[in-house]
């Protein structure tokens, strides 16, 4: 398993689709394409609970869902 970055577009039907997706590279650049992509702050190996649902609740306002739309991996 790797970080992953996916950028999401609404459709006009309300469904969403990736428009892109990338990913950390194995090896040597690994740990600076984590830090460009997701804070110096932030580990997406060891994700904090309570950051965790921060970003949950952000998401599901950003995207205009239903405070209680589940989250799951993908």
């Amino acid at each position: 398993m790797v970080p992953q970055e996916v950028r999401l577009r609404r459709g006009p039907d309300g469904g969403y689709r990736i428009v892109s997706r990338d990913q950390a590279p194995d090896g040597a650049g690994a740990a600076a394409w984590r830090r460009d992509h997701f804070g110096s702050l932030t580990d997406p190996d060891r994700p904090d609970p309570a950051a965790r649902a921060a970003l949950e609740t952000a998401a599901r306002s950003h995207f205009g869902l239903p405070a209680d739309a589940p989250v799951r991996e993908c």
